[in-house]
């Protein structure tokens, strides 16, 4: 018992640490990218509307997390198609092995903005159906930052009653000095069950170093916490590996910490942009 709380003790500070650093980088890095010049958010609108033909979104090109992953990466470009599945074994005390996995498929329908179909099972038996929307919202003029929104809605096809989650998470991406960069989401999600709410605020920051041009490795961190449903953490340590210029394997081992325990994280996706 004194083990597992001294392990509870290590993951939550490594947790705290990636936290703290994403946040710390994410500053850093937007005083340097501002530093004489701005977003001027205003500036490109009014630039947009005198086009009559609208540039893409241009920005650094951060990798995505493995597990809370993006509808296409954020200021893609019209026509963008991606179908892959992510498959994580759930570990639990006393309880069977559960296998999840979601086959999901992502399109960009407009310059920065996508939306994504998933469906995720356990392990032959289909639970819910999800949808997500995603949008660009802008970068910086020297291109070491990008940032956007996320939307999400879960329904559950087995309740009797309403069971939705809904989630909604701020996206910027950050080019802090080649080959590093990091990916920060925060945001919140309410779950709207049997005629319960629990809404909880969310936390994710991730950080990736490429190694080669086929080779990333990345730290993700999952931070949750509700009134109702305490913290929940995943740390999940990760390899993006290309294995052509349309695949992609992404494999993670980690370790997850709810107010029940700590568990063993493992997971992987595959991806094959079409």
């Amino acid at each position: 018992m004194h083990d597992c709380h001294i392990r509870k003790e290590r993951l939550a500070r490594l947790a705290l640490g990636s936290a703290a650093l994403a946040a710390g980088i994410g500053f850093t890095s937007f005083a340097r990218a501002n530093t004489g010049s701005d977003m001027s958010p205003d500036v490109q609108q009014t630039e947009s509307r005198q086009a009559p033909h609208a540039d893409p979104i241009e920005g650094p090109e951060i990798p995505e997390p493995m597990v809370f992953d993006l509808v296409r990466s954020l200021g893609a470009r019209q026509g963008e198609l991606e179908a892959n599945a992510l498959v994580q074994p759930r570990f639990r005390p006393h309880r069977a092995v559960r296998f999840e996995w979601a086959p999901e498929i992502e399109y960009a329908f407009a310059d920065g903005h996508a939306i994504e179909l998933e469906l995720p099972f356990v392990n032959h038996e289909l639970e819910a159906v999800k949808l997500a929307l995603q949008g660009t919202i802008g970068s910086t003029p020297g291109g070491t930052m990008i940032h956007g929104w996320q939307a999400i809605g879960e329904a559950s096809i087995h309740a009797l009653e309403p069971d939705v989650q809904l989630t909604g998470v701020y996206l910027l991406g950050i080019d802090i000095a080649r080959p590093v960069s990091a990916m920060v989401m925060a945001g919140g999600r309410v779950n709207l069950r049997e005629g319960h709410t629990v809404a909880e605020a969310i936390f994710n920051p991730s950080v990736f170093a490429r190694v080669s041009s086929n080779v990333i490795l990345g730290l993700e961190t999952n931070l949750a916490f509700g009134a109702r449903s305490g913290m929940h953490t995943r740390v999940m340590p990760q390899v993006h590996l290309g294995l052509s210029d349309h695949a992609k394997l992404q494999l993670g081992a980690g370790a997850e910490v709810d107010r029940r325990g700590i568990y063993p994280a493992i997971g992987g996706r595959a991806i094959l942009e079409l």
